[in-house]
């Protein structure tokens, strides 16, 4: 394609994105999409995948057109709006045409998306979907995969009707039990086992890095001019954690999650460090956090499996 053209497409594209909206109506997501295709085709010259359209325009394009070799409920949800395109299951390398008019989009490799990892290297080019929609085709994740990595990362304006994996749901009857088999794969052990990895050794950091939370919390007062006694210095060291309390952070090593909820110091003969109280609540926040962490994927297939069979339950519908 010529410079000049893709400096029209450019130029249109710059034109009708509003407010950072690539696709503020359906007839840019219409004219985009194709066009995207166009400039960089799905599949290579030599049979190749080259990406899928994934996450929000992945499921537009599910709920607009007709995936093969699904059964479509036709509910004709109204179109909501999208920034751009993600673009999943690729090697990392766009088509220059493609990068001149629509710029740099969200994009992910073959082994993982925004919502799902440890996907293995080959699966989606086996298993994606194929949509026909406006006359053509569009190669998207698999229905199930869609779903689950939507569900795991919802969009933050959802349409009245409710959000996409759920739409994607009542549109389409997908397989529940390969959803529970992802989760599990995707989405519950890969980040457990992150989870696992990141908490070993957290009770021995936690009690070194409070204790020198001390020294630090003494040389804040001291820049500001202020005289560090015992009682100013631990109160100054509760009022710097207490920043982050709701962010779920890490502070200079600490792990504002599993900080007590006021910290104590005690002299003691090498020292100053935190009480034998605050030990003991700390293995108990470290133990109570895991159980938090594994509930919460419990809880997530539990609301996925729920909403399933809200729908498709024969006594739920009669």
């Amino acid at each position: 394609m010529e410079n000049n053209e893709l400096k029209k497409l450019k130029e249109y594209n710059d034109s009708t994105s509003i407010n950072s909206i690539m696709m503020p109506t359906k007839r840019e997501f219409d004219i985009k999409i194709k066009l995207a295709k166009k400039l960089w085709p799905q599949i290579s010259e030599t049979g190749e995948i080259n990406y899928l359209l994934g996450k929000g325009a992945g499921v537009e394009l599910a709920l607009l057109g007709e995936v093969q070799n699904r059964k479509k409920n036709n509910c004709n949800f109204p179109y909501r709006s999208h920034s751009d395109f993600e673009i999943y299951d690729t090697l990392g390398n766009y088509s220059q045409e493609f990068l001149t008019v629509f710029g740099a989009q969200e994009i992910y490799p073959k082994t993982r998306t925004k919502g799902l990892d440890y996907i293995p290297d080959g699966y989606m080019d086996q298993t994606y979907d194929t949509v026909i929609y406006d006359g053509e085709s569009y190669l998207i994740p698999e229905l199930e995969l869609l779903f689950l990595d939507k569900y795991m990362r919802q969009e933050a304006t959802p349409r009245e009707e409710g959000c996409d994996a759920m739409l994607l749901l009542r549109e389409y009857k997908l397989d529940i039990n390969k959803i529970n088999d992802y989760f599990e794969r995707f989405v519950r052990k890969p980040n457990l086992d992150s989870y696992y990895k990141n908490r070993i050794g957290i009770y021995d950091r936690q009690i070194a890095k409070l204790n020198k939370l001390y020294s630090y919390a003494e040389d804040l007062l001291a820049e500001d001019n202020v005289t560090t006694t015992f009682e100013n210095v631990s109160t100054m060291a509760n009022i710097y954690i207490d920043r982050f309390r709701n962010q779920g952070a890490i502070v200079n090593g600490i792990t504002v999650a599993v900080c007590p909820e006021k910290i104590e110091y005690v002299r003691k003969a090498d020292g100053i460090e935190i009480s034998d109280e605050n030990k003991e609540e700390i293995r108990n926040l470290i133990v109570e956090d895991r159980l938090n962490t594994e509930r919460k994927y419990s809880s997530i297939i539990k609301e996925i499996n729920d909403s399933y069979q809200q729908i498709y339950s024969p006594a739920i519908k009669k």
